[in-house]
């Protein structure tokens, strides 16, 4: 549980250490937000637990309508309790109305992620190199299959840096489930694995980077890792599972999400192996430049930062 108390943030024992992408959109609440604004305020991330007397009160959803956590939202009077029902993307939105059968209302509203745009650098040119850097159970272990593939049948031609672990939840234990792709990655000549890092290595890592490749398997509500990778102008090659067009703007190298194992293992190589002809000097300045300029402008701090305060004062 991550709460934002009269403009202070409040953890308890399972998000004390985490710091994935809930607890750096709480961050930049208090770090952009007019503290005036946030005095009287009760804001909960997702999972509610005590609602506190004599304070507004706003629902922040980053999850799935299906997560036990938040099933009391189905009860009218509970939703009657706050100001705000804020969600993270329209497809998110929809999602919970069609869960749960209520009918959307004006209280219900979307205010979407928001990074720190990426500035304009240059990509390397010695090699085609890959990134990874979510958690494992959106993909990882299909990425180091198809990847493995692809690097037999085109040697010393890519490299892939992979960061991933539950860690950045402060759930290390449940790493242990993917133990045996992490050694896999920890033992291939051409994949770099690191565990979870701060979110300034890896935006280091997204500018020295040419293509995110994402085989998320993962139904996504919003998907901050997708756009800093469209930010630090990625090759994004990703399927359509969940808010994932809707994060993109259809923007990426997007293919059909598969159930198949296989059948999704066939795209993503398709897909990867198509990369491997483009020049890598090209990398600086082709297509994605677009889809920089659209995530930057639409998923930007300012923009958070207006909607937030707009709706405080509102209240």
């Amino acid at each position: 549980m991550v709460e934002i108390v009269d403009g202070k943030i409040v953890r308890d024992d399972l998000t004390r250490n985490a710091r994935g992408g809930t607890e750096l959109l709480a961050d930049r609440i208090i770090e952009n937000v007019n503290p005036d604004l946030l005095k009287g305020w009760q804001i909960i991330f997702s999972r509610p637990s005590k609602l506190l007397d004599g304070y507004k009160k706003i629902l922040y959803l980053h999850d799935l309508p299906g997560d036990p956590a938040i099933a009391q939202i189905a009860d009218e009077s509970f939703r009657s309790e706050f100001h705000w029902i804020v969600f993270v993307s329209h497809y998110q939105r929809a999602m919970f109305g069609k869960f749960y059968g209520f009918d959307m209302t004006q209280n219900m509203i979307v205010i979407k992620n928001a990074i720190e745009p990426i500035p304009t650098h240059t990509k390397p040119t010695d090699k085609l190199r890959l990134i990874y850097h979510t958690t494992p159970h959106r993909g990882l272990e299909l990425l180091y299959a198809v990847f493995n593939k692809l690097d037999k049948a085109y040697p010393d031609r890519m490299e892939l840096k992979v960061f991933s672990s539950f860690d950045m939840y402060g759930w290390g234990e449940r790493d242990l489930q993917y133990s045996r792709v992490i050694e896999l990655c920890e033992d291939h000549p051409n994949i770099v694995y690191s565990k979870s890092v701060p979110n300034e290595v890896i935006r280091d890592e997204l500018t020295k980077a040419h293509i995110f490749a994402f085989p998320s398997i993962w139904e996504e509500t919003s998907c901050m890792a997708l756009m800093e990778a469209m930010s630090a102008n990625l090759y994004c090659i990703h399927s359509d599972l969940g808010a994932l067009p809707e994060t993109s703007f259809g923007m990426t190298m997007m293919y059909p999400f598969m159930s198949s194992y296989q059948d999704h293992a066939s795209a993503l190589y398709w897909n990867l192996e198509n990369a491997l002809t483009i020049d890598l000097d090209s990398f600086n300045n082709f297509a994605p430049m677009d889809s920089k300029r659209v995530i930057d402008q639409f998923h930007n701090i300012d923009t958070f930062k207006f909607l937030w305060e707009s709706y405080l004062q509102a209240s």
